[in-house]
């Protein structure tokens, strides 16, 4: 017997919503609101799965309320869902259609629900995200340093600089810890790779990928 997926299309204000096989469709507002009416919406067609893809975030939200009702989520990577629309001959390209087709990928692929992660994997998540606003940062006021010709405002910017080293050495320091006091990282193998562009380096996981391989929370 097959089972009854819900694809669900995320963008930053709405939620299209398709059951496979049956085909119901339905769109929903991308807040708690909505959320809890489209948890009520696979209820009622016996869904045992939601699946979303991970998109830039505005997934978040849905997927962690959906858990918290009870429905299992998955995220599915982007890029896998459009070759699978290629090689199916989906050629038109709406918000109605590509929920389709996220429910009929993940109906073929027999895709399972992604775990919500932990606290510590979301605080991991948070610093890990704040280093890279830091870095950032940095990178802007070495460039208005270097175009700066005011004595006092180079000064500002210097302090400015030395306040997101400090920063940028703490908040390595926390992700480092908490990468080591996981045991699923600290049994990791050693192979280095960089955190999202940050340029921050940390451990590969024993799979092998690289967080850009992965869906994002």
């Amino acid at each position: 017997m097959n089972r009854i997926i819900c694809g669900v299309d995320v963008s930053k204000d709405w939620l299209d919503a398709h059951v496979w096989p049956s085909g119901a469709i339905e769109r929903f507002a991308n807040d708690a609101t909505g959320i809890a009416a489209l948890w009520l919406f696979c209820r009622s067609h016996g869904t045992a799965l939601a699946v979303m893809e991970a998109s830039g975030g505005y997934e978040r939200l849905g997927f962690m309320l959906l858990w918290a009702h009870g429905m299992p989520c998955a995220l599915v990577n982007a890029r896998s869902v459009r070759r699978f629309a290629e090689a199916m001959g989906y050629l038109e390209k709406t918000d109605r259609i590509d929920a389709a087709v996220i429910a009929h990928y993940s109906a073929v692929k027999k895709i399972v629900p992604t775990p919500p992660p932990s606290n510590s994997q979301q605080r991991l998540a948070a610093l890990v995200g704040r280093l890279c606003q830091v870095v950032g940062d940095t990178t802007i006021n070495k460039q208005r340093k270097s175009a700066a010709r005011d004595a006092e405002a180079c000064a500002s910017i210097e302090a400015m600089l030395a306040f997101l080293k400090r920063e940028q050495r703490r908040l390595e320091g926390e992700i480092a810890s908490m990468i080591d006091d996981d045991p699923l990282w600290a049994t990791a193998g050693v192979g280095l790779s960089f955190a999202q562009g940050c340029g921050w380096p940390h451990r590969c996981p024993p799979d092998g990928r690289t967080a850009r391989d992965r869906p994002h929370l």
